[in-house]
């Protein structure tokens, strides 16, 4: 709060930021947390990735399984053992760790494993698109009815709930390929941004809200909301096409994706 308060960061919050661990140390900014998991994860994956090439050229993936029911296996007992050394609740605490969140990350990679290498597309072609989304909303619905704080649950086992909901929804849009409906095309754009939305939502809530109130004169909890939404979602996808666009036309350029012939000759 020092920050949005006008008042310096301290140095403590600064080495969180520049070196990735602002989920242990505090940010700058309070959620920038999740990009600290996540580059974690990421760093962690690709030398899982290393090893398990070298350990097993011919069938390098087929540990995934197993590794992800080891990882989830220690993020829900680490979840647990909060419980005991933390009862009072705190986000710092039940929901920030690296060593209790990368489950849900792991859960992805399973499901690309299991839809590259072991066909999940055709093994759940009878199970209807509606059905899986229904399913994945309701396994996701708790986190919009019940409180973090008096519901402590939602951070041990309701993280599992979500992911696993979270996948379904995923496998229910990956079977739409098209469609010509325009909000569903301006969903698809936001999606595919969704990166820059939530890295810049809260300096725009903030500082966007601060300068256009200033100049419309407008100030009010509905101005407010306004600007969180449309205005974060705009300025999010706006840097995501002048920033992180062009950055991915220019590393796919230089470091052309090796992932379609690690695959084939995965299969073979």
């Amino acid at each position: 709060m020092r920050f949005y308060l006008g008042l310096p960061p301290t140095s403590k919050q600064v080495l969180g930021e520049i070196f990735f661990v602002q989920n242990y140390l505090g940010g700058i900014w309070n959620h920038t947390w999740s990009l600290a998991v996540e580059e974690h994860f990421y760093i962690g994956l690709a030398l899982l990735v290393l090893w398990l090439l070298s350990a097993n050229p011919s069938d390098p993936f087929r540990r995934v399984p197993l590794i992800f029911v080891i990882i989830a296996t220690v993020c829900l007992s680490f979840r647990f053992l909060n419980l005991i050394f933390h009862p009072t609740y705190s986000n710092e605490t039940y929901l920030f760790p690296t060593h209790i969140r990368i489950d849900s990350l792991m859960f992805g990679v399973l499901l690309s494993y299991l839809w590259n290498f072991k066909e999940l597309e055709k093994r759940i072609a009878q199970v209807p698109s509606f059905v899986l989304f229904l399913v994945g909303m309701l396994f996701i619905s708790p986190a919009f009815i019940f409180g973090l704080e008096s519901h402590k649950w939602l951070s041990i086992g309701g993280v599992v709930f979500f992911y696993f909901g979270a996948g379904l929804l995923l496998l229910a849009a990956l079977r739409w390929q098209s469609t010509k409906s325009f909000p569903i095309r301006i969903l698809s754009g936001l999606g595919a941004a969704s990166y820059s939305v939530y890295l810049w939502h809260m300096p725009f809530a903030i500082w966007g809200y601060y300068f256009l109130s200033k100049i419309s004169g407008h100030d009010s909890y509905y101005f407010y909301l306004f600007n969180a939404i449309v205005g974060s979602c705009a300025f999010g996808w706006l840097l995501n096409r002048l920033i992180e666009t062009p950055t991915l036309m220019i590393r796919d350029r230089l470091f052309p994706s090796q992932s379609s012939a690690i695959i084939t000759s995965a299969k073979i």
